[in-house]
């Protein structure tokens, strides 16, 4: 099993910082502190892979706020990360940086959130420019949903479960029955 870091940042101001993040991350291109953020998080990939670091990936958290969880190359020490990631100026409204050892399964979700962070880190690049329709994230999720061979019936229930689960009610036939149902119907 390979060796795992997570670096966890936190924010002054931890509310204003994460509504100011969210306004700022649905722009068609991202900007404001979400780009700060992102760009902080591109200097601390270039500065560790492929040297240090295999894979990355990234959420946003209540404790840390923001935890990059990085796979360590066999070369690869905490101290040497740690270093590393210290020599470089990080945005004012970060508080402060934990360094933690961790542990993640071979997973291949570790794979799709890997791809995850390096779309993000894409669409903060400079001279980044949309230019088809299927870089929307609600897009992404469809094809993922269709990778994944899931109905477009079952990918609206759960597109509904998930609206109500957050509060918002959606009256469905489909969550009647307190489950989704499961049919052989071609994605679409």
């Amino acid at each position: 099993m390979s060796s795992w870091i997570i670096v966890g940042l936190y924010f002054k101001r931890s509310d204003a910082i994460f509504e100011e993040l969210a306004h700022d991350a649905w722009r068609q291109r991202p900007q404001g502190r979400y780009r700060a953020l992102l760009r902080y998080f591109q200097q601390i990939i270039d500065k560790l892979v492929p040297a240090l670091v295999t894979r990355y990936y990234y959420f946003f958290e209540p404790h840390p706020h923001f935890f990059i969880v990085m796979e360590l190359t066999r070369k690869a020490t905490r101290k040497k990360v740690e270093a590393l990631v210290a020599g470089i100026r990080r945005p004012a409204f970060i508080e402060r940086i934990e360094f933690l050892p961790c542990s993640v399964p071979g997973d291949p979700a570790i794979d799709f959130f890997h791809a995850g962070a390096k779309f993000a880190l894409l669409r903060v690049k400079k001279g980044y420019r949309s230019v088809y329709d299927n870089e929307d994230i609600a897009k992404l999720v469809h094809c993922f949903c269709n990778q994944q061979l899931v109905s477009r019936l079952n990918e609206l229930a759960f597109y509904a479960k998930r609206l109500n689960a957050h509060g918002i009610k959606v009256a469905s036939p489909l969550l009647k029955s307190g489950s989704v149902p499961v049919r052989n119907v071609p994605p679409g």
